[in-house]
């Protein structure tokens, strides 16, 4: 993220029209200052996996230029919200556009179809300025670079500086708007006093949510408005800051060791932007105020060096390429880490790129008299050309049969959503090959899966059965409720689902751990199950764990527990094994023209020779089941059997596939239960 929008033009340019009624100096130590912050981020991503600060320092450097100049022009009754919407979009959408179309060409000549839709998905949210909501909404969590990451991540910063320029932009013209009648003295600091108190509620948000889901809150924009609103307050008041030259100097240097120190010190991809972010910010701040005026050994001189500058001028749409060549690296190569002279070559291109960006795109349409007209029919074919394309695919998607589609799952033969493939088949067809990727079981589209700390129960079955069956867990204990609701129908059983996204059913605080929120929603589900007094639980019994690139398994003691206190109440649990979590996605071989053997797994290389549920301590009321031997028949787990594509992703059964083992499932059960 930088700041795009400066209140003053750089050399070559005609100055915006409130540089003449000021005597602030042009800060080039400032874009020094942005190139160096930039160039950290860079480094984070290239060679440390490490968050760097640099995105924190862009949004103060944002405040201290952008919302301090809309400040001033609201006070004074000079601020226009179109045109500063239109400057917004001419600054941002020639740097994000081109990397868009970019990116999306090279999705189509490196991913397989099946990772197309992800992308084209991510590539509206980018240009839509959304991309940080789409993956807060997705739970990703930002670090370092690596193979199956989004090309498009790093844009989630570019979303929410448009975000908080216009919210605040709006926030202050509003404000500005009901207290008009003032004095201009009292207009601004009443408008300075509601950024005081807005930035303590974004800080004081920000602390909170870090603590209990720091994925979501990382892509928060409230969460990031405090950072923008602290270089905006200290931009008002650095130039009435009476510090002595040696003073500032020290500040200086004080705040660029804060800076350099940040990536090394914290972890910011679980702590940013809560108060560890102060580091970052902090440091950025005392330079921002250290070079207020010139100084021979401050850290401003550094900053005006020709390197600094130059990085400076190029850091926007540095920050833009570096992340695409560095993910296309990683995906073609198939690595895990970036090589020294490979790192060089990656960031010389994008040193490249930017400039090119700059001089042919960039700097035509943010130019202060607005681009031509051609050149601004230019850039909305190309906006449009971004948006169209993507959109296109989707719709192509989407229009396939899906599993949510059907609810009506009358027996095991025609359970499944997609169409069969003939038993000998050993390819599929792309069509095939993307619904199988939709083939979920259609919880989802009821609603009735969990992603909060809220229990959400579904019932289905005959409405006066006289037994309930509770299926529980995350999504591995969701993947058997295809088959689990036609057995209930069939048996005369209700199937009660309590199931939560990216979670399991175990109690909290011993050997697992994913969120506080999974953690959390743990203890109501139990609480929850007992007061509802079902008669059964349905839950996985083992995890699978990724251990020097070798899969194993384990029950872990937080299942245990959960079990024991189930069965403390009365309930009895039926515990399945969990299918096996594959190394890549089957589905990505099949759309590439792979067959149904060599797009499967051995066996032996996702499974234990005998499941750890054999040497588990169980309580005497809880049975295991194993359905393995019918996903992985004669030693190998192949991509396509029973004529369906077997999974959905790398880890999920598809729901046709599972419907298919409705016979094994319900002998299982009943041998489990008694109930038949």
């Amino acid at each position: 993220m930088i700041s795009s929008i400066p209140s003053v033009a750089p050399r070559g340019t005609h100055a915006p029209a409130t540089r003449a009624r000021t005597s602030t100096p042009y800060r080039h130590d400032l874009d020094g200052l942005r190139g160096l912050a930039i160039l950290l981020v860079v480094l984070g991503h290239v060679w440390l996996g490490r968050v760097s600060g640099g995105v924190d320092a862009f949004l103060v450097l944002s405040g201290v230029f952008v919302v301090g100049a809309t400040l001033r022009r609201v006070a004074a009754h000079e601020f226009r919200l179109g045109p500063f919407a239109l400057k917004v979009a001419r600054r941002l959408l020639p740097v994000v556009v081109p990397v868009v179309i970019v990116v999306v060409v090279g999705a189509v000549l490196i991913y397989p179809p099946t990772r197309w839709s992800d992308v084209s998905e991510q590539a509206i949210a980018s240009v839509t300025m959304t991309q940080n909501w789409w993956l807060a909404f997705e739970g990703t969590a930002y670090g370092g670079a690596d193979v199956g990451a989004s090309p498009f991540q790093h844009l989630w910063s570019l979303s929410v500086q448009a975000q908080l320029y216009l919210g605040v932009a709006v926030l202050l013209l509003c404000l500005g708007w009901t207290v008009r009648s003032l004095s201009h003295a009292v207009r601004r600091r009443v408008l300075i006093t509601a950024l005081v108190v807005l930035a303590v509620a974004s800080f004081t948000y920000a602390s909170i949510g870090i603590a209990q889901d720091p994925v979501w809150t990382y892509f928060d924009t409230f969460a990031r408005t405090w950072e923008l609103l602290a270089g905006a307050l200290v931009g008002l008041v650095m130039m009435r800051l009476p510090l002595a030259p040696s003073v500032r100097t020290v500040l200086g240097w004080a705040g660029l060791g804060m800076l350099l120190a940040t990536m090394w010190v914290v972890d910011g991809a679980v702590t940013f932007p809560g108060p560890w972010a102060l580091l970052p910010v902090g440091g950025t701040l005392l330079v921002i105020v250290a070079g207020v005026r010139p100084t021979r050994v401050g850290v401003d001189a550094l900053l005006r060096t020709r390197p600094a500058q130059f990085t400076g001028r190029l850091a926007f749409g540095l920050y833009a390429w570096h992340w695409p060549l560095l993910v296309g690296y990683l995906e073609v190569t198939g690595r895990e880490s970036v090589p020294v002279v490979a790192g060089v070559v990656i960031i010389a291109l994008s040193f490249a790129l930017a400039e090119l960006s700059r001089r042919f795109v960039e700097t035509p349409f943010r130019a202060v008299t607005g681009p031509r007209r051609g050149a601004r029919l230019a850039l909305a074919t190309l906006v449009l050309l971004s948006l169209a394309v993507p959109a296109g695919w989707i719709a192509r998607t989407a229009s396939l049969t899906g599993p949510s589609q059907n609810a009506d799952l009358a027996s095991s033969d025609a359970a499944g959503q997609l169409a069969p493939v003939d038993d000998e088949a050993t390819t599929l067809d792309l069509d095939a090959v993307l619904s199988a990727a939709q083939d979920a079981p259609r919880i989802y589209a009821d609603h009735c899966i969990a992603r909060g700390t809220d229990v959400v129960v579904c019932q289905y079955g005959p409405d006066d059965a006289t037994r309930a069956l509770a299926l529980v867990g995350g999504s591995h204990s969701g993947q058997w409720f295809t088959p689990l609701e036609e057995i209930a129908n069939a048996e005369g059983f209700r199937l009660i689902t309590y199931l939560r996204d990216e979670c399991y059913f175990g109690e909290p605080g011993l050997d697992l751990y994913l969120s506080d929120e999974c953690d959390a929603w743990n203890v109501a589900v139990a609480d929850r199950l007992v007061a509802d007094q079902v008669d059964a639980v349905f839950t996985t019994a083992t995890r699978s764990n990724l251990i020097d690139g070798v899969r194993s398994e384990w029950v872990p003691q937080g299942y245990l527990a959960s079990w024991q206190r189930l069965a403390d109440a009365g309930i009895p649990v039926v515990a399945v094994r969990d299918t096996p979590w594959l190394a890549k996605n089957p589905l990505d071989c099949l759309a590439d023209g792979g067959e149904a053997h060599s797009c499967g797994t051995a066996r032996q290389d996702v499974l234990q020779a005998v499941s750890p549920t054999a040497q588990a301590p169980l309580g005497a009321l809880t049975r295991t089941i194993d359905l393995n031997d019918f996903v992985c028949p004669e030693n190998f787990c192949p991509a396509v059997l029973n004529g369906y594509p077997v999974y959905r992703d790398d880890n999920h059964l598809t729901s046709s596939f599972a419907a298919t083992l409705r016979e094994p499932l319900a002998a299982a059960l009943a041998s489990a239960t008694g109930w038949w």
